[in-house]
């Protein structure tokens, strides 16, 4: 009689018990959900989510929605560069420009 199924390889066996230790952690997760309002203000570590909580000068400018920060005064101009050089008064067929 013919052998119809072939053993998995071992790279099937470590992909199978990767999957089966995924979905199991994502169902306890389901499961075991916190009931509503059990974590708040006192439950968060120093320096965290709220403006008392966070720590001075530690934010960036991605951390803030668009026109949330004041934008700084204008600086003084710069100084005027060098002149360039004279481009060419031919066109790129020898035609006048």
């Amino acid at each position: 009689m013919r052998k119809l199924l072939r053993p998995p390889s071992p790279a099937m066996v470590v992909a199978c018990v990767a999957l089966f230790m995924a979905g199991t952690g994502a169902g306890v997760a389901v499961i075991s959900a916190l009931p509503a309002g059990s974590v708040g203000t006192a439950q968060l570590k120093a320096n965290a989510v709220i403006s008392s909580k966070v720590k001075n000068h530690s934010l960036k400018k991605i951390d803030f929605a668009a026109g949330q920060l004041p934008r700084g005064a204008t600086g003084a101009t710069g100084a005027i560069g060098a002149t360039g050089a004279t481009g060419a008064t031919e066109g790129p067929q020898g035609r006048p420009t």
